[in-house]
């Protein structure tokens, strides 16, 4: 798995680059890492994946969310992230993945372009936060 996992200090951000075909096992290890550097840092995450292609199926979706993704993001559930994704990617299961983790309580948005991801991270921070 290649991906490029850095910390944004103008903008107060974790950010994620992958590129390449997205799995479930590859997925985690990218919610692993951010994760991780939100802990350290507080700051909120943008996985970029505008250069991955999702490959996964609903139902793997679905448990997926249930089963990794709230014991990973429990303890930075509050820090908000935001998928980069492609237009021309899976956009359906893109969304529905977007509603699975939003029920697991996590503050998940998608979105194809970076100044609105960016914008709508920063307005979930706390005052004083970014």
């Amino acid at each position: 798995m290649h991906y490029e996992a850095t910390v944004d200090e103008v903008r107060k951000l974790v950010w994620i680059s992958y590129s390449g075909v997205l799995s479930l096992d590859v997925g985690l290890g990218l919610l692993q890492a951010a994760r991780a550097k939100a802990g350290e840092t507080g700051y909120p995450i943008v996985y970029d994946l505008r250069q991955a292609r999702l490959h996964s199926s609903l139902l793997s979706l679905g448990e997926y969310a249930g089963k990794y993704i709230a014991p990973e993001a429990a303890r930075t559930h509050y820090l908000p992230a935001v998928h980069l994704i492609s237009p021309e990617d899976n956009v359906e299961n893109w969304r529905f993945y977007e509603r699975q983790a939003q029920m697991q309580g996590l503050k998940l948005r998608l979105f194809f372009d970076e100044a609105e991801a960016v914008r709508w991270l920063q307005q979930q921070m706390p005052t004083g936060a970014s």
